[in-house]
């Protein structure tokens, strides 16, 4: 959320306040309340719209469509949201690419094959015309052309299946999917990857490091379908357990890049065979570091199968040793990166190792990785700058602690190519190496870490040239990253070498050296101006000031990175310096630096930082920094891109914490005790990503929309205008066709009326000639009717006689076909009934057949049975017999496979033994050979540092000589000294003692007199603290009460409201606006407090599930002492500081949250931790204490008063106090360091000792040593003795009857308390005596 939504920040709910402001607005109310419902309304509106604001941190819900698109897929940054959804999209996306890639394929095929019979088909055509037969017909008739062309019609498919599935072959490979990068797909499961599997045969790179829900099958589903794999990433898949890794292994054959890093599960021993087994020749890259289960033998099985490899990482597997590094460097002669670095069981990698790396691999390896790796001395760098020396680029020997010079020599006379360097914590190199390295190395190196290097220091000028840092700054002129933390001799004398030398610098590290100069770490970074973006200059201490870090801004504007940790003196000026040159500032560390106040934190809040902006702001320990820097900072502009803000052991409270959390959106809020402050959630930098790309889609489509727009408006307009052009161009047009026509009609109008009367005149001839013509033709046509009539009357009557006579024949042949009809009918009956018998005897005859023939079928199905009881028999017979002879087979073929196994195992055994030992025996060889050389080295070092040991006792004995001569020399002249000290001392105390005698009473009078005087000055001060004392206590009770009352006041701003929507009363402040659906904490304070149910006296503190009373402790402890309500469940009304306990609203059995037995007791107090549950550790007093293990507290309990407290209470202090004086005190008489009787024996005193109260302004028992004044008598009475405020105040009296001269001072034995004997030990002690007695004993002295 950005400064826009800093209003309805100040309105946001609870925890417990409504999900769904809409749905529980209180919009329908009475009319009473309707300004106070509108009001709320109002209220829950702009929560409900900033709500709606801010409920997606994240725009989408999936990866966009158009990001899923291409054949090469990195999904990397959006791997937040990949699941199985998004795995089904892109399937669908493949498929419809690859089927309209075969669909066109198809299509052109179908162009091509078209394309090829249009000849034929000629041909065809041009035979049919040439025999004069149609196409139709020589399609129907012609059986040679139909047989072609059904040949043709399968010949065709066959082509088309093979082409389709050859087009489908090549839509793989040129538009199937071919890369897929989701790291960190936490969703992806064995779903999503089996559709990624099936839908890209072709596969070549996959990604899928960081998918914890990724199991075996899913990665089996890979290994079936995706066999050309060359890339493959498994990082951080913990639910792998090894057979996918091991059919990958199997079926992937072309595997180049495999990282396993972190997946511990699956990088054992039979999975990792088969992986190298199947894969081995073809991979070059394999990342296994953080696989705490690899051992030797896994990495000997690597090694022996990839040969290939060029690249091997194994950092931080602790239980790689030497043995399996032997065994890589032996086969793997192509390594080019080794990383064997390590935290844990550091004594496993030797110099072995590092001897086989060089043979085996030293003419191709570029970088060597053995960070942690202790045992490697300067024999195996030697050994590896031979032989690796003209290829290794970087090497990491970081807390090898056994490199000294030589190994540096090693390095900088035969790595000529050496580009980074990191020796820190070689704590036996000096400038020597450093030296070396920056002359040999000085071209090329661009990064040297040689922090923890304690005996680095500027150089000197050895007259052939310069060492240490001078040396380094003058020759090694390319670096770029140098860290020298740690090395606390670094002076300015280096920093100005430095600054001269180097001017490319990116990092640097002086993290620790206190002895660092304002000028020239600014000269240092102006050099660099350029280019620097990484400082360190944590717990440097006093030396980082305001200037430094000006000076330090001014010459590094383009830096990102600074830590200024533990750094006490940078304070505002800095910041304010920071902020106005470093504007490209990403990481600001300022933990432990005290001189931050609100002020300086204010300087970064106005600040427009150059993208990316400040990101990390660390203020822990700034105890300056409060709510109100706090809040100058999340208000300012250049708040706006942190993601962390560490606050941890700083001013701030959790409440202005709480009302900044919108201000952080990429941030999580935490308060535990190692942090306290704003996180960065998992992975904000993809989530600032993907709202960036949200934020351009938005703009995208907008923009789009309003070009659409702009061009819909650009167009409306010109097609108005076109169409207003059109329509003048139509008027225009018509007028012109209008005049031009009516001028033609005039013309043809003329011409016609002419042509008319022409025509007219004609056609009255031709017409009168043609209907002359036609008259005529009609009188002919009327004659030749009426003749026609005539001769139709002339043949009906000849019809009709004629018809006459056919009718009188027909009736008698008609007469003779009835006597034959009658004469068939008879003969036709008589046929009838006999063929009707017949039928009625076939009938009854074949009836009779079928009873025969079922009684037949009954006998064959009686026998057939009878024939299957039988077969059944016998074949359980023979089944029985074939089963036995097949169990005997079996048994026979058992044994003998037996034999033959045990056969062959014994074979392969011996085979394998004998190779075993012939390794053995190789191993065995080389390593008594290593031995053999380790040994001539150590024999060769022993008897160098044997001669160089004689050689330093030789100069030791004749030191020490020197110094005994010395030293006696010396004694003597002290002791003459002294002699004569002693004799002038003893002159002196003659003389003083003879004046002393003379002026000690009056020194004694003054003394008392003043003791007078400052007793009533005490009574003075005394009598004025309590008056003090007493108003502090008045006013303070009429400040509570107030207190108390703006309390009340403030709580009952609280009212309960209903709403009508969901049927359930809330709650609503009428100051801060705030909500909640629970009864808040100050209505609870305001309810009356009940009484127990029992004894309705005291207050009730319990309340009984069961009973529905309250109880107070004593009521409850006797209502349920025994019985069943011993069993009953019970709560505490109020907590340990007298609060009402919220627990809900509702019934007591439905809406009450019981608490636990423990919280219970915390609550109703400490009862169970105490006596007679548990027996105290200690009684101090009334005091008891208990010391708690699980918390490693102690607590106190009262049992007279019932107090219990985990702090320490006063009375235990002023014991331990007393017990610690007690203890001193018997120390010092033990060491003789109190008053000494030896003063009667011609000796004074050592120390003037009394014993004093404490200020009457802490009335607390305590005992003070005060020291004797020097310019008084040593009378063991300080001034401060006499005090008397609280009953247990010590005090010093003097005895009667003492003298008091110089000669005579009293002793530790002649003082006592106020009536009590001088003793040691003082638990006797008394009160002191009262005023009276006091002056008493004074008047008397």
């Amino acid at each position: 959320m950005g400064k826009g939504s800093a209003a309805s920040a100040q309105v946001v709910p609870a925890a417990d306040s409504p999900q769904s402001y809409r749905s529980s607005s209180p919009s329908k109310s009475t009319t009473t309340n309707r300004t106070k419902n509108s009001h709320v309304a109002s209220v829950l509106h702009a929560i409900a719209k900033a709500d709606e604001d801010n409920r997606h941190e994240i725009p989408f819900d999936d990866v966009p469509p158009e990001l899923l698109c291409p054949d090469r897929l990195d999904l990397r940054v959006w791997s937040l949201l990949v699941s199985n959804k998004t795995c089904a999209t892109i399937e669908n996306y493949v498929t419809e690419r690859e089927s309209k890639f075969v669909e066109d394929a198809m299509a052109q095929l179908a162009e091509e094959q078209r394309q090829a019979d249009l000849p034929r088909k000629k041909a065809k055509k041009a035979s049919d015309d040439k025999r004069g037969v149609s196409a139709s017909m020589a399609a129907t008739t012609d059986a040679r052309w139909l047989a072609r062309q059904e040949a043709y019609a399968l010949q065709r498919a066959k082509v088309e299946a093979d082409a389709r599935a050859g087009a489908l072959e090549r839509s793989h490979s040129e538009v199937g999917l071919k890369a897929v990068r989701m790291g960190g797909a936490s969703k992806l499961g064995d779903i999503g990857l089996s559709r990624i599997a099936k839908c890209a045969p072709r596969l070549e790179v996959l990604d899928i490091s960081g998918a914890i829900d990724i199991h075996d099958v899913g990665l089996r589903e890979v290994a079936l379908h995706c066999v050309h794999l060359r890339y493959l990433d498994l990082s951080g898949c913990s639910s792998l357990t090894g057979p996918g890794l091991a059919a990958i292994g199997e079926r992937c054959n072309q595997l180049k890049h495999v990282s396993l890093r972190g997946c511990s599960r699956a990088v054992n021993g039979w999975a990792l065979a088969a992986l190298s087994k199947g894969s081995g020749e073809a991979i070059e890259y394999l990342d296994m570091s953080h696989c705490q289960l690899l051992s030797d033998h896994d990495l000997m099985t690597v090694g022996k199968d990839c040969t290939s490899l060029t690249y091997l990482d194994v950092s931080h597997c602790k239980q790689i040793g030497d043995q399996g590094v032997v065994e890589v460097s032996n086969h793997c002669s192509r390594l080019e990166v080794l990383k064997l670095a390590r935290t844990e069981f550091p004594n496993k990698l030797t110099d072995v190792a590092i001897l086989s790396i060089a043979e085996g691999c030293g003419k191709t390896l570029k970088e060597l990785d053995l960070n942690g790796c202790e045992l490697v001395t300067d024999v195996g760098v030697s050994w590896l700058a031979h032989q690796a020396g003209a290829t290794l680029e970087k090497i990491l020997l970081r807390n090898c602690d056994r490199i000294t010079n030589a190994g540096c020599r090693a390095l900088a006379d035969h790595c000529h190519v050496l580009q980074k360097v990191d020796i820190r914590g070689a704590r036996r190199c000096t400038d020597v190496g450093i030296r070396v390295l920056g002359a040999a190395l000085g071209e090329q190196l661009q990064h040297l870490d040689i922090g923890q290097m304690h005996l680095l220091t500027d150089g000197v000028d050895r007259g052939f040239g310069f060492e240490g840092i001078l040396a380094l700054a003058r020759d090694a002129r390319a670096l770029r990253v140098l860290r020298l933390d740690g090395c606390f001799q670094v002076s300015k004398r280096s920093l100005a070498a430095l600054a001269k030398g180097l001017t490319t610098l990116q990092e640097i590290g002086l993290a620790g050296c206190p002895r660092l100069h304002a000028k020239e770490f600014g000269d240092l970074c102006k050099a660099s101006k350029d280019s620097l973006e990484k400082i360190s200059l944590a717990c440097c201490g006093d030396c980082v000031s305001d200037d430094l870090v000006v000076n330090m801004a001014r010459g590094a504007p383009r830096l990102k990175q600074l830590s200024l940790r533990d750094c006490e003196r940078f304070g505002q000026r800095g910041c304010k310096a920071l902020a106005t040159n470093c504007l490209r500032l990403t990481r600001l560390d300022l933990t432990g630096c005290a001189g931050l106040t609100d002020e300086a934190v204010n300087e970064f809040s106005t600040v427009r930082w150059k993208p990316p902006g400040l990101r990390h702001l660390l203020l822990a320990h700034c105890r300056g920094v409060g709510d109100i820097g706090l809040a100058w900072l999340v208000e300012g502009s250049g708040s706006n891109d942190i993601v962390t803000l560490n606050l941890t052991k700083c001013s701030c409270t959790s409440a202005a914490l709480k009302s900044s959390r919108d201000y952080f959106p990429h941030s999580e809020m935490k308060r535990d005790p190692g942090f306290f402050g704003f996180w960065p959630k998992p992975r904000w930098e993809h989530r600032l990503q993907i709202q960036a790309f949200g934020r351009d889609r938005r703009g995208i489509v907008k923009t789009q929309a309003s070009y659409r727009g702009y061009c819909g408006r650009r167009y409306t307009k010109g097609l108005r205008a076109w169409k207003a052009l059109e329509k003048a161009t139509l008027v225009l047009q018509k007028r012109w066709r209008g005049s031009k026509g009516r001028a033609r009609y005039r013309y043809f109008r003329a011409k016609f009326i002419r042509e008319t009367h022409a025509a007219t005149v004609i056609e009255s001839g031709v017409r009168g000639s043609f209907a002359r013509g036609k008259a005529r033709r009609l009188r002919k046509v009327d004659q030749w009717r009426r003749a026609c009539r005539a001769a139709i009357l002339v043949q009906a009557a000849y019809r009709s006689l004629v018809a006459r006579r056919y009718a009188t024949l027909r009736l008698k042949e008609a007469q003779i076909l009835r006597e034959k009809r009658l004469g068939a009918s008879i003969e036709i009956q008589r046929i009838y009934r006999g063929l009707r018998g017949r039928q009625r005897f076939r009938f009854f005859e074949a009836e009779r057949q079928r009873k025969l023939m079922r009684r037949f079928r009954a006998c064959q199905k009686i026998q057939m049975w009878r024939r299957c009881l039988l077969a059944k028999w016998r074949t359980d017979l023979l089944r029985e017999h074939f089963e036995r002879r097949q169990a005997l087979e079996r048994a026979t073929a058992i044994h003998i496979q037996a034999k033959i196994r045990t056969f062959c195992t014994r074979r392969v055994y011996r085979i394998m033994r004998r190779k075993y030992d012939a390794r053995m025996r190789i191993a065995l060889f080389c390593q008594c050979a290593c031995r053999l050389r380790k040994s001539q080295i150590v024999v060769y070092v022993a008897a160098a540092e044997g001669r160089h040991r004689k050689e330093v006792n030789a100069v030791c004995c004749i030191q020490r000589m020197y110094r005994c001569r010395a030293a006696r020399d010396e004694y003597a002249k002290r002791k003459q000294a002294y002699m004569e000290y002693l004799a002038a001392r003893l002159d002196a105390t003659i003389t003083i003692q003879a004046h002393s005698r003379t002026w000690a009473a009056l020194v004694i009078f003054r003394q008392l007199k003043a003791e007078k005087d400052e007793y009533d000055a005490r009574m003075a001060e005394v009598t004025r603290w309590a008056s003090s004392t007493i108003q502090a206590l008045y006013r303070g009770h009429c400040g509570r009460i107030r207190a108390v009352a703006v309390r009340d006041e403030k709580r009952a701003r609280w009212k309960e409201m209903f709403d009508e929507d969901s049927r359930r009363p809330f709650f609503y402040n009428q100051i801060t606006g705030e909500i909640r659906w629970r009864r808040p904490q100050d209505l609870l304070e305001l309810m009356p407090r009940p009484l127990c149910g029992n004894c309705e006296y005291f207050e009730a503190s319990l309340e009984c599930s069961v009973c529905q009373e309250f109880f107070c402790a004593e009521c409850h402890q006797t209502v349920h002492f025994g019985g069943k309500r011993a069993k009953h469940p019970f709560r505490a009304l109020y907590d340990a500081f007298g609060k009402r306990v919220d627990y809900g609203d509702g019934d007591f059995d439905l809406g009450s949250m019981w608490p636990s037995e423990i919280i219970q007791d915390d609550i109703a107090g400490i009862l169970l931790r105490i006596a007679p549950h548990r027996d105290p550790a200690e009684k101090i007093g009334l005091w008891e204490r208990y010391d708690d293990d699980e918390y490693q507290k102690s607590y106190y309990y009262n049992p007279v008063s019932g107090e219990g407290t985990y702090d320490k209470p006063q009375a235990v202090r002023e014991h331990e106090q007393l017990t610690a004086l007690q203890r001193a005190q018997q120390q010092s008489q033990e060491h003789g360091l109190e008053y000494d009787d030896y003063y009667q024996g011609h000796a004074r005193p050592m120390t003037g000792v009394s014993f004093a109260g404490l200020s009457p302004t802490r009335p607390t028992t305590g005992i003070s040593w005060a020291p004797s004044s020097p310019n008084r008598p040593r009378t063991g009475l300080s001034q401060k003795s006499i005090e008397s405020h609280h009953s247990n105040t010590t005090v010093l009296s003097r005895k009667e009857g003492v003298d008091y001269s110089p000669m005579n001072t009293p002793t530790a034995s002649e003082y006592s308390r106020a009536g009590t004997p001088a003793s040691p030990d003082l638990r006797g002690w008394t009160p002191p005596a009262a005023p009276r007695e006091l002056e008493a004993e004074q008047g008397g002295l």
